[in-house]
């Protein structure tokens, strides 16, 4: 098992004044109390990469926008690649109208070895939710993958999912 790095071990405290740690330390308070961050965060191997000497953070626009979607292709690509190299897969998917009156559909898949992805969110106010209609979106979804690696499709009592 790999041992957690303390922050300690990153922050390289000879390069910055004691008067400026301080100020450091007190900023980092502000965002974990008024961002709600959990207080276990400071030690996690990521965060504490992300808190490196030298490092200038990107703008708001810049880490939501093209970062985040840059990482999302980049975590896509894994779990393509591990759904495809599974076997014994399980598909679950369960609809329901959101506060906005929208209706929304989410698909998971479920490896054997317990671990779960959410293959996608589909907002569906705009169509009929028939049994065909469904189960068109279920057979792309296995078809992505290959229909027999899937042992098994889950959802609710709903007439319309019955009759896909």
């Amino acid at each position: 098992m790999v041992r957690p790095k303390k922050i300690t071990e990153f922050h390289e405290s000879s390069q910055i004044s004691e008067d400026r740690s301080h100020e450091i330390n007190r900023a980092c308070v502000k965002a974990f109390v008024v961002c709600g961050i959990a207080w276990h965060v400071i030690e996690n191997p990521f965060f504490v990469e992300f808190l490196k000497t030298g490092y200038t953070p990107p703008s708001k626009d810049l880490l939501s926008g093209k970062l985040l979607s840059q990482e999302t292709a980049v975590v896509n690509t894994r779990v393509i690649k591990e759904l495809k190299n599974a076997a014994d897969l399980t598909l679950s998917c369960d609809g329901w109208t959101n506060s906005a009156n929208e209706s929304i559909w989410n698909f998971l898949i479920h490896t054997s070895n317990h671990r779960e992805y959410l293959w996608c969110l589909k907002k569906l106010s705009n169509t009929s939710h028939t049994g065909e209609f469904l189960a068109e979106i279920i057979e792309e979804i296995i078809d992505k993958f290959e229909p027999a690696k899937f042992s098994a499709i889950v959802t609710d009592s709903g007439a319309n999912i019955r009759n896909a």
